[in-house]
């Protein structure tokens, strides 16, 4: 695919740029795929709805609230099915769309009937970077053909929401879009040689500086001694710790109180006969929403309850987590340690990365705990305790006394 895209200004002071199609070669057939499963999925909810719908006026002329109730749980199937073909679309005919216009940059995937819109506003944007997108085959960054010129744009902004255009062009276009779209918001362009990595999005590296102070409204219990500190934890409570989840789940189990109600009363109303062939259907799935809103607010109250206690004694780092059913120990010598560290949980939070208290050892997987409490704690208990274990760069000093011990 050439480095060609379209440009048309926009009244008064605006512009659009319009991407070509996107060619993905053989991922087209997995949209193929998901279109016939799609179809599969529609078809067959769609059937279903007509068939209550037809149904819903009883033998008596009474409505049958029972038949509705059945046409609320079978729509989700149908709305499925719409997504699976949409993808189809995305795969065939979808293009990014860039439209900076009244002070607000919108980028747009659309395919046909089917569109995205992400927008952020100009003042917010500090600058622009083209990078190669992280390609990887079998765990290994993939060098050459197509796929190791694919590339997107990403938007630095003063929060820390994503955002990110022409994802999956090539990275010459990439760039002439960058280049282009830096001139109109006078904003710096970068292009970074390194690929850009994910995983370590908004991760953050201690030890740099003087020592950091503990947060004012910090509650955690700190006891230094000659060989070592100990950082006691205490529970972060429900409306800290469980970061929303605690009130989503009495909202969901609160709908749930007056579905399940209404339902009753049709049972109450309904034909018995009809009602004893079909009621296990809604039984089933009332059960399993219950208890998805029971593990909700289970897992709310183990995010409030969870407390740990960090200690570092002479070059070795424990930590023990006790949370409401299960509680864990780990334990690291320095030397098997790289780092320790501020990095993103891989949830979110209105489009807001939740951040969490990462160990990073050297030849296992990373550790990420901690993300119920606040990010300047958290990044004051990582340089606390790299300081502490003398993680990072080494003062010629800490070089000497480690080379001689």
């Amino acid at each position: 695919m050439d480095a060609t895209f379209e440009v048309e200004p926009m009244l008064p002071d605006g512009v659009r740029y319009t991407l070509p199609v996107r060619q993905l070669g053989p991922l087209r057939f997995f949209g193929l795929v998901s279109t016939l499963v799609g179809i599969a999925f529609t078809a067959g909810s769609g059937y279903s709805i007509y068939s209550t719908l037809t149904g819903m006026v009883g033998a008596k002329g009474a409505f049958d609230w029972f038949n509705v109730i059945e046409t609320i749980f079978e729509l989700p199937f149908l709305l499925v099915g719409f997504f699976l073909m949409s993808l189809w679309q995305f795969a065939r005919r979808g293009h990014n769309v860039i439209t900076l216009c009244d002070g607000v940059l919108t980028t747009t995937e659309r395919a046909g009937p089917f569109h995205w819109s992400w927008r952020r506003r100009v003042e917010e944007i500090t600058g622009l970077a083209a990078y190669k997108a992280p390609v990887k085959e079998n765990n290994q960054p993939v060098t050459s053909g197509p796929l190791a010129n694919i590339g997107f744009i990403k938007v630095n902004t003063g929060d820390q929401r994503r955002f990110i255009l022409a994802v999956g062009y090539p990275y010459s276009l990439c760039v002439a879009v960058a280049k282009e779209l830096g001139e109109r918001l006078d904003a710096k362009v970068e292009l970074p040689e390194v690929p850009w990595e994910f995983e370590g999005d908004h991760s953050t590296a201690v030890l740099q500086g003087d020592p950091l102070s503990q947060p004012p409204a910090s509650d955690i219990v700190v006891s230094a001694f000659e060989d070592g500190v100990t950082l006691k934890i205490p529970p972060a409570g429900l409306k800290k710790g469980s970061k929303g989840l605690f009130g989503f789940s009495l909202l969901w189990c609160g709908f749930m109180v007056i579905f399940t109600g209404a339902f009753v009363a049709t049972g109450f109303a309904a034909d018995k006969k009809d009602l004893g062939e079909n009621a296990w259907i809604f039984v089933a799935f009332i059960t399993v929403f219950w208890l998805i809103g029971f593990a909700m607010m289970t897992g709310a109250v183990s995010m409030a309850r969870r407390r740990a206690v960090l200690a570092v004694v002479d070059d070795s780092l424990m930590v023990l987590q006790v949370g409401l059913f299960v509680s864990k120990r780990r334990e690291w010598t320095r030397a098997e340690l790289e780092s320790i560290r501020l990095g993103p949980s891989g949830m979110t939070v209105n489009d807001v990365p939740v951040m969490e208290l990462q160990i990073h050892p050297r030849s296992a997987k990373k550790i990420g705990m901690l993300s119920n409490r606040d990010n300047d704690e958290l990044r004051w208990i990582a340089d606390v305790l790299s300081r502490s274990l003398r993680l990072g760069p080494e003062e010629a000093v800490d070089q000497e006394e480690r080379q001689s011990s």
